[in-house]
């Protein structure tokens, strides 16, 4: 490597100082023009890319210099220290390039994405082999496809794969390979799911509505059942949406998946979900088994006690 300038030579001075045989390690295995590139990194970014560097993770600091260029590492100024540590550690592990992170900074920059959508695209990197509201198969660019069709990650709760994608064709929209559930609202989503359900918020919306059974009290009645918690419903979901099998719903962008879970382990026979073009569930409800419960609301009574 040749001798930098007068001025390089005191920047990188300093840094040595700053960062001993830590820093000494990745100057080493830097050319000149690569040295240049490190040295115009913000202080900051330079001491995270030696802090990662250092550890036993796979991060090689000289290598991210070397295979990403000023447009790919611009979102880089855009993160806080320990988001960019956990990016680091997944360009490492072979989860993001050079490409993701150019695409994560356009994002940023449109309004489509902040900062703790990035943290939670992580997350659902960093623990996609062990989360059980991860699909198999699901990588970067699943999620950053999912954020151009306006899912917002930090609300997402299920992101995952179905073995069988319905073909909505030109006159329904996309046909979705990645479905995802977020915590929605009144009207869609978990937040809808769970309080028409699961709990009584929604009791009365309709003429009838049927429960999945989670131990929880509805009018005074415990549903009991092998499920005891949200997580149980989140998982019988995600099974669903993977396993299912769909057709079209009562809308052209609205596909139904229809799926039949063990009853033994769930207290649900029979269960739908409904999927939109751009890949949201927006609704999902029992229809049958041996602890799904219906409350009438004509009636104010649950079916079973009006037979």
């Amino acid at each position: 490597m040749d001798a930098p300038p007068e001025a390089r030579q005191a920047d990188l001075g300093q840094y040595l100082v700053r960062n001993g045989n830590d820093g000494a390690a990745v100057v080493d295995r830097l050319d000149s023009d690569d040295l240049d590139t490190f040295l115009d990194q913000s202080p900051s970014t330079r001491v995270a890319l030696t802090r990662v560097d250092s550890g036993d993770n796979g991060f090689d600091a000289a290598h991210f210099i070397r295979n990403t260029d000023a447009e790919d590492r611009a979102v880089l100024d855009r993160l806080d220290g320990p988001t960019q540590t956990r990016l680091y550690l997944r360009y490492g592990e072979g989860d993001l390039d050079a490409s993701n992170l150019r695409r994560i900074d356009e994002l940023i920059e449109s309004g489509d994405m902040d900062q703790a959508d990035v943290q939670r695209l992580l997350g659902i990197l960093e623990t996609k082999n062990r989360d059980p509201f991860v699909g198999d198969g699901i990588d970067s660019e699943d999620l950053l496809n999912i954020v151009d069709k306006g899912a917002d990650l930090s609300e997402t709760r299920v992101v995952t794969k179905p073995d069988n994608i319905f073909e909505f064709g030109n006159a329904g929209g996309e046909t979705p390979d990645t479905l995802l559930l977020e915590n929605g609202d009144v009207d869609e989503g978990w937040t809808h799911i769970r309080q028409r359900h699961v709990t009584d918020t929604q009791i009365d919306a309709q003429g009838r509505t049927s429960y999945f059974p989670a131990g929880q009290t509805i009018k005074g009645r415990t549903l009991d059942g092998p499920m005891e918690s949200d997580t149980d419903v989140q998982r019988l979901i995600t099974r669903a949406v993977e396993n299912g099998d769909p057709q079209q719903g009562s809308r052209r962008t609205v596909a139904e998946y229809r799926y039949s879970p063990d009853p033994e382990t769930t207290g649900v026979s029979d269960m739908t979900v409904r999927v939109t073009s751009n890949g949201r569930i927006i609704g999902v409800f029992p229809e049958e088994g041996p602890n799904v419960r219906v409350w009438i609301r004509d009636q104010n009574d649950w079916l079973d006690n009006i037979r």
